[in-house]
């Protein structure tokens, strides 16, 4: 696990807890809870007039709209749900680039923990899934959706022993994270919220087509994007073998040369994906796996409580 301090991730949880990890689009539910339905009752928070027909309660008639226009309408309102979130982890072999408690598969088990433990201390069902070789089967862990308290405990205890996968494979492998994906936009579910913690090392066309056809089937999605400062910043000096961690690709290059190159790149892939999340109404969050990831974080989830209250106002 990430090197951050027991009382500073303990912290770090205490603080994302009081934030919450808010929908922002309509979900479904199945009890009253902390977020909005598209499911329309009668309690909450008011949204529209409709008339009345027989065996409405009397109680939601609205008497100063009888008033107004002799006839009988009665108050509609939005309930309030809980989700259930869907977190998909990427244990492709990319994400074990890093030195030793700053490598992007730590970051991302403790992303995944603090961000599963958010959901469910809010009363919402965590399932997980992983973005694993289909040649390692018994790595494919899918937990489906609870509640419960012992179900969670197992959840986090296995995201804490998930490891990457250090086999490299094949030319023809298909895109692994593109694959789950569209696992996940073609299973028959609830409207939740959908979070991928993943380099997102694959052709952005590729995950875009897969990530719009999650937005277009209703859910709310939260990409957590975990990266080390080395693959943006390009720090490196001399002559360096670089190894594809994914392929038996490899390249011996002087980084110095290509540093202003990479970096333009890199700043036009990044931008490409804000914007595209932009566009499809999803939340884009980029973590460095060597840094801190309390601003970023609580700064994401600040960001998204305050959408939620503003939304709730309008």
């Amino acid at each position: 696990m990430n090197e951050i301090p027991a009382h500073n991730q303990a912290k770090l949880l205490e603080q994302a807890k009081y934030l919450g990890l808010r929908a922002l689009t309509l979900v479904e539910g199945l009890r009253v809870g902390d977020q909005k339905s598209p499911t329309r009752g009668f309690s909450v928070e008011f949204a529209q007039h409709r008339e009345y027909v027989p065996g409405d309660d009397l109680r939601h008639i609205d008497w100063r709209g009888y008033a107004r226009t002799e006839k009988y309408i009665v108050k509609q309102y939005e309930q309030e749900t809980n989700y259930t979130a869907h977190v998909l982890l990427d244990l492709s072999g990319s994400m074990s680039y890093g030195a030793a408690g700053k490598s992007k598969h730590e970051m991302a088990q403790l992303l995944a923990t603090v961000l599963c433990q958010i959901a469910a201390s809010q009363g919402d069902a965590v399932g997980l899934k992983t973005v694993d070789s289909p040649a390692h089967p018994e790595r494919l862990l899918t937990f489906s959706p609870s509640t419960k308290s012992n179900r969670l405990k197992i959840l986090l205890n296995q995201i804490t022993a998930l490891v990457p996968g250090p086999e490299r494979e094949q030319e023809n492998t298909p895109p692994l994270l593109s694959t789950a994906l569209r696992q996940i936009s073609e299973r028959q579910i609830r409207k939740g919220m959908v979070i991928v913690i993943s380099d997102f090392l694959e052709p952005w066309p590729l995950l875009l087509k897969e990530i719009f056809e999650i937005r277009a089937r209703g859910h709310d999605l939260l990409l957590v994007q975990v990266l080390h400062s080395d693959e943006i910043d390009f720090p490196m000096e001399g002559q360096i073998l670089f190894e594809d961690l994914e392929s038996s690709g490899s390249l011996v290059t002087r980084p110095q040369l290509l540093r202003t190159t990479y970096q333009k790149e890199i700043k036009t892939w990044l931008d490409e994906i804000d914007l595209s999340c932009t566009r499809l109404q999803a939340t884009h969050l980029l973590i460095r796996s060597d840094k801190p990831p309390e601003d970023e974080l609580l700064k994401m989830l600040a960001l998204r409580l305050m959408k939620k209250r503003v939304a709730k106002i309008q």
